[in-house]
């Protein structure tokens, strides 16, 4: 009874791993089919998803009004210096799922950012608020699973040669690891189930004549 609990809770322990990479793989295909998910320089409701995959982002929108930003296993830097604000401000949303952003705003934007059941992660907003009480809004909303977002007026170094990048690179290898260590353990698991069901029945009282 105790070795087959303990199986049980390996099990488990081996399926927590390797289910978020699995997803993402599942999410990467299935926007890859739906022809979304990849960055327009001069969308002004983003649809993108960074997934595996990472760089340096530069909007031209010529009125930004936020959209959708997902990072799972990747991430990179967003700027957002060559953009407009459409006259309502903006609401950008990002999910950063073991991975992370920086996002990079105009000083004459203001920034309100608030992080969503934040789950080891979170968002750092570092910008400087601008004197004009009416100018344009950059509402964002974060909902961070052991990820980040980094919101600053200045870019920086370029983001993989930072920590970010690093966490990014190791968190794709490792994903990545999993994946394959998933598919190699399935295919045990089902060897061992054949194997299991003939021995059963082998086992297997003969019929009554």
């Amino acid at each position: 009874m105790l070795r087959t609990l303990s199986r049980f809770v390996g099990l488990a322990f081996l399926a927590g791993l390797i289910i978020p990479p699995i997803a993402a793989l599942v999410t990467k295909r299935r926007f890859d089919d739906e022809g979304r998910g990849a960055f327009e320089p001069e969308a002004n409701d983003l649809d993108t998803a960074l997934i595996f995959e990472g760089g340096e982002y530069a909007s031209s929108a010529p009125a930004f009004t936020g959209g959708e930003l997902l990072t799972w296993y990747g991430g990179g830097r967003l700027d957002l210096r060559g953009a407009t604000l459409a006259p309502g401000g903006a609401d950008l949303r990002i999910r950063a799922i073991f991975g992370g952003v920086q996002l990079v705003v105009p000083t004459t934007w203001r920034v309100e950012a608030i992080t969503t059941t934040p789950m080891m992660g979170g968002v750092a907003n570092a910008t400087t608020a601008p004197a004009d009480p009416d100018a344009p809004v950059l509402r964002v909303s974060v909902l961070a699973v052991f990820g980040g977002v980094a919101i600053a007026n200045e870019a920086g170094a370029p983001v993989f040669e930072t920590d970010i990048g690093e966490v990014i690179r190791e968190a794709t290898e490792a994903a990545q690891g999993a994946v394959e260590e998933a598919t190699a353990g399935a295919r045990q698991a089902a060897a061992e189930a054949h194997k299991a069901s003939a021995k059963a029945h082998e086992a297997a009282p003969e019929p009554a004549g």
